[in-house]
């Protein structure tokens, strides 16, 4: 597999017509680098009214800019223009567009970046994690890592990047199996590619993009995986 990054700004990215289209695609952005462009009225009445739903204004906002993060860079491979794109959610919420349907994405977001994946007839997930203080990281390690991530989490003395790099790999590969929260985390023990009922799924971690860690899964191969970073 090779992963290639490219570095774009903002505005250089919005005028691009298409981009090339590898077999993963996946865009990050800082918070602060897409809020210049922001445009709501790009977003659906649904996404605008899901937006409003949020208690404060910073969770509110944080949610337009991600949602209008999704519409660009879906844009870029459909042929659309990013307000006219529709979409549905399945019974596990995980969402697809209308009418487009070898068109799969998923999305992330942190405190501080928004990050989505599209793929070309296969599921994808993606998960991005900004370190933080945790009062009880042990529990936390013990809820969604298999027993024996746990021991080699252990034997590295604790260490945060195994936590965080163990952590989005799983995320990433229940979004994209596509029922998230309701699989057993403890009970998948990572190995790529990963077998689920009669699918297959690759799971590859990118690394720190920022300050975030990121990490990937797709249906399929992931033979030409660019990483697109937005300044």
């Amino acid at each position: 597999m090779n992963i290639e990054h490219t570095t774009l700004d903002f505005s250089s990215f919005l005028k691009a017509d298409q981009l090339t289209n590898n077999n993963v695609n996946i865009f990050y952005a800082e918070f602060d680098n897409v809020k210049p462009y922001l445009d709501v009225s790009m977003l659906s009445a649904e996404e605008q009214q899901r937006g409003q739903r949020f208690v404060t204004e910073q969770l509110r906002l944080k949610f337009r800019l991600s949602h209008y993060f999704k519409r660009i860079a879906l844009a870029k491979f459909t042929e659309s223009q990013p307000d006219t794109l529709s979409f549905f959610s399945d019974e596990y919420g995980k969402p697809f567009l209308i009418d487009q349907p070898d068109c799969q994405f998923n999305l992330s977001h942190t405190d501080s970046a928004v990050a989505v994946v599209v793929c070309h007839q296969a599921a994808c997930g993606i998960d991005i994690e900004m370190p933080k203080a945790m009062n009880d990281r042990q529990g936390v390690a013990e809820y969604f890592m298999h027993p024996n991530e746990y021991i080699a989490w252990q034997e590295q003395r604790l260490s945060e990047d195994f936590f965080y790099k163990t952590w989005t790999k799983k995320e990433a590969l229940t979004k994209a199996i596509g029922k998230g929260m309701s699989l057993n985390f403890k009970g998948i023990k990572l190995i790529s590619p990963y077998q689920y009922e009669n699918h297959s799924f690759h799971v590859h971690y990118v690394g720190q993009v920022g300050k975030n860690h990121m990490a990937f899964a797709c249906e399929k191969g992931c033979k030409q995986v660019r990483v697109y970073r937005l300044l």
